[in-house]
């Protein structure tokens, strides 16, 4: 991805419709996530959440998530959140799985990438 479009999706020139975020702990950077305004400008939009493989399954992925779903809920407004792992990503659709997102629908149409599952749920979760 050349710097031109990270600096465009990343660093805040879509902001309100995207806020993206570092994961630290302990003062280092271990991950990113972001939430976006749904396209269809209903109470909602959807997240996304990276870690680094060595930080995975210590339960800061699922704290991560929590808080942001509180924050979006509380100071947005939003009555649903979505996700959209691969297909190909079993242990993610898992994780987001074990935090109340059900699956809405597989998406295998979109030629942007490969298939994957739009999973949803309610903040009041």
């Amino acid at each position: 991805m050349p710097d031109s479009e990270i600096s465009a999706k990343y660093l805040g020139s879509r902001s309100p419709s995207v806020e993206c975020f570092i994961v630290e702990e302990g003062g280092r950077a271990v991950g990113f996530v972001q939430y976006h305004v749904a396209d269809d400008g209903g109470a909602g939009g959807g997240m996304d959440l990276v870690l680094s493989p060595s930080e995975r399954g210590r339960g800061l992925g699922t704290a991560v998530v929590e808080t942001l779903v509180r924050f979006v809920a509380r100071h947005l407004g939003w009555e649903r959140l979505t996700v959209d792992p691969d297909l190909s990503n079993p242990r993610g659709i898992h994780f987001w799985r074990t935090l109340g997102f059900a699956p809405v629908r597989l998406v295998t149409d979109d030629g942007q990438r490969e298939p994957y599952w739009l999973m949803e749920r309610s903040p009041s979760h």
